[in-house]
């Protein structure tokens, strides 16, 4: 098979290249026209092509959260659509060597993380302690997996935790466990980005693509606080075979929490969603016709903390707003 020539494939995985309606002037290209070719024109533009470029993908079956329903309701025209994207996700690998690091998005409800709590950078023997001590003295597991919480300083607040507890080990299990020899931190409910890590590289080695990705979600990802430090999740499941295997790979979990759509609020809690995209006070109906204009200024007023003036403050939500799923052109 012939090298495909990605920079013409369009968001849902099509090409316009000899498109006849492309080549009779009826229609300019999705790509051409930045998702707003004349047949989506009532609609204000290509769902799908606006959906890729806000994940920062060319194409879904690039997508973290490839293969979604919406995805599937969308691309009628197509039965085998996440077939036919799973097959050009495996070619675009091929030819350009990797896909980029992207993430698995997962759901949890609360975790209860049971073992000892220690010092991160005497990790193994914080795990060899509390190993010892569940041998002579065993709780029931959740799962077969190990877990490991790392904490760190707060890049906004500069809180950062004391050096005997940047790290807490265990084992996932029901509900908190009432013992005096383990402590049980409780996570709560969450969405997770989970990166696979090749151990053999690094503990360390896909931080830089971790940052990148974050950065290229900003609009609609931001990282949770746990009392106020930002924290981890290492996963040490089936995948991981050992220190010395090439193909060992441990888990990295990031906690995540959502930006509302329309007004960049932090959805945290259950009760601040109204969708998965928006929240409880803008809601997902938006008929009644307020311009991006007026809503700046309805909500400037949450924006001037740290600015010198209202119109510092505009600036600083045109720097987001734009940016976000019910702004974006």
């Amino acid at each position: 098979m012939k090298n495909i020539d990605f920079p013409k494939i369009t968001a849902c995985g099509e090409c316009c290249v000899g498109c006849k309606k492309k080549e009779d002037g009826l229609c300019e290209g999705c790509i051409e026209s930045d998702g707003h070719c004349k047949e989506w024109a009532q609609s204000k533009g290509c769902p799908i092509h606006k959906c890729a470029k806000q994940h920062k993908v060319q194409f879904c079956g690039l997508c973290s959260e490839f293969p979604c329903d919406w995805l599937v309701e969308k691309i009628t025209w197509n039965p085998n659509v996440v077939e036919d994207l799973n097959n050009l996700a495996k070619k675009y690998k091929e030819q350009t060597g990797g896909l980029p690091m992207q993430p698995k998005i997962i759901k949890k409800d609360r975790l209860y993380i049971t073992g000892f709590t220690g010092d991160g950078s005497q990790t193994l023997k914080v795990w060899t302690d509390f190993d010892t001590q569940y041998n002579k003295n065993p709780f029931p597991k959740a799962d077969e997996s190990g877990y490991e919480i790392r904490f760190w300083q707060n890049r906004k607040t500069g809180k950062e935790p004391a050096p005997d507890k940047s790290v807490h080990v265990g084992f996932l299990i029901e509900k908190a466990l009432d013992s005096a020899e383990y402590t049980t931190i409780v996570l709560p409910a969450a969405e997770y980005a989970v990166f696979d890590v090749y151990v053999a590289k690094g503990y360390d080695s896909g931080n830089e693509e971790m940052e990148k990705w974050l950065d290229d979600n900003k609009f609609v990802y931001g990282l949770r606080e746990f009392d106020g430090y930002e924290y981890i999740l290492e996963c040490y499941n089936e995948k991981f075979k050992g220190g010395d295997k090439p193909d060992s790979i441990v888990e990295i979990w990031l906690p995540l929490l959502r930006f509302c759509q329309s007004c960049y609020m932090p959805m945290i809690k259950p009760e601040d969603f109204c969708t998965d995209d928006y929240c409880r006070y803008c809601g997902d109906d938006f008929t009644g016709g307020l311009d991006l204009t007026k809503f700046v200024e309805q909500n400037i007023q949450f924006w001037r903390d740290g600015c010198k003036n209202d119109d510092e403050a505009r600036a600083r939500i045109m720097e987001v707003f734009p940016n976000l799923k019910r702004w974006a052109k």
